[in-house]
């Protein structure tokens, strides 16, 4: 079963606790040490397994494209159904398939919204998001900016770029600010 409100708080404030005698100038550690303590809490509590919905443990990753779209169904406050329509979720790895009347325009706003949307849906299935993810689907959709690919990621203040500037290739994670705009996009998209 899914850890419950009151569960994610407490590990929460654990992880705070942990940081909060980090320097002041050590922002940026303090956020990488607080995410990585409480991916490893996640990962080691009695309900770990609850990505799995309660679907036997063995199950993890789950197997079926159901599962998957009731996992990112759920992550993104939508329907599992418009999950599937929104992700071809038939294999591991989820693909971003917008309509092409779906993609902003605007490259910078198409940038955004894939960033969002992606790293949503690998966060729901456990997976690690790097720029490549991103990029790829991006590429996919006709959307890509190169010029101004990384300096829009970097900008945005929903997800956290971790590596090296400048590396191609840097590990993206949502903040929980970045999880309700992923939410606001896929509803808007659903709608």
């Amino acid at each position: 079963m899914p850890a419950t409100a009151q569960q994610m708080k407490e590990l929460v404030q654990v992880a705070r606790e942990a940081v909060a005698d980090f320097e002041e100038d050590d922002a940026d550690l303090r956020r990488i040490a607080f995410e990585r303590i409480l991916d490893h809490m996640l990962a080691s509590a009695p309900y770990a397994a609850s990505a799995s919905n309660g679907a036997p443990e063995d199950d993890w990753p789950p197997r079926t494209k159901s599962r998957r779209a009731g996992l990112v169904g759920l992550y993104l406050g939508i329907d599992p159904e418009r999950a599937a329509e929104m992700f071809d979720l038939s294999g591991r790895e989820p693909l971003l398939r917008l309509q092409f009347a779906q993609v902003p325009e605007a490259k910078t706003a198409a940038t955004k919204l894939t960033a969002l949307l992606v790293a949503g849906a690998r966060a729901a299935l456990g997976l690690d998001t790097t720029t490549a993810h991103i990029r790829d689907a991006l590429e996919h959709h006709d959307a890509l900016d190169p010029g101004n690919f990384s300096s829009t990621l970097a900008m945005m203040e929903g997800i956290v770029l971790l590596g090296e500037p400048g590396q191609r290739n840097r590990v993206v994670r949502l903040k929980a600010i970045g999880v309700d705009e992923a939410k606001e996009c896929a509803a808007r998209l659903v709608a």
